[in-house]
């Protein structure tokens, strides 16, 4: 098993799985959809006594190496055909933004403009709106919209 390959919810119940077994010193295969047991078994078979040490040590790597490149993607500086994430504060929803031109002042984002495909619109925004209510990525949004409620 490879959690670097998991979806992100497989990634939170192997977490989930992880922590289950941290505090009581068990996890079974119905325990959050069994991932967290069945790597354990499948690094065990691998090195026979080192099944949740691997387990742990892999799963830590993946998350760790998801919230690097997220930052680092955060940090980035911004693009054409670069893909956003807008959230609307009113509805709760995200949208997907495409942006289309930026301009850069004294090495901070001025403004950009996007196309949201989805909708078939298009706007301009200041720079600023980058890390509000417009996110490098798609869980930086649910986050956002999610602290919002």
């Amino acid at each position: 098993m490879k959690f670097s390959d998991l979806s992100e919810k497989d990634l939170m119940m192997a977490y989930k799985g992880y922590k289950m077994l941290k505090e009581t010193g068990a996890v079974g295969n119905n325990d959050f959809g069994g991932i967290f047991r069945k790597a354990i078994d499948e690094y065990g078979i691998q090195n026979p006594g080192f099944g949740v040490i691997n387990a742990t040590n892999e799963l830590m790597l993946a998350i760790a190496e998801k919230w690097v490149a997220e930052r680092e993607l955060a940090n980035s500086m911004l693009s054409p055909g670069d893909t956003l994430w807008y959230t609307d504060e009113d509805t709760g929803g995200i949208e997907r933004a495409v942006v289309c031109t930026v301009q850069y002042k004294d090495g901070k984002l001025y403004s950009f403009s996007a196309e949201f495909p989805d909708s078939d619109d298009f706007d301009e925004f200041v720079g600023s709106a980058l890390g509000r209510c417009f996110f490098r990525s798609e869980t930086q949004a649910k986050l956002r919209i999610s602290h919002q409620e």
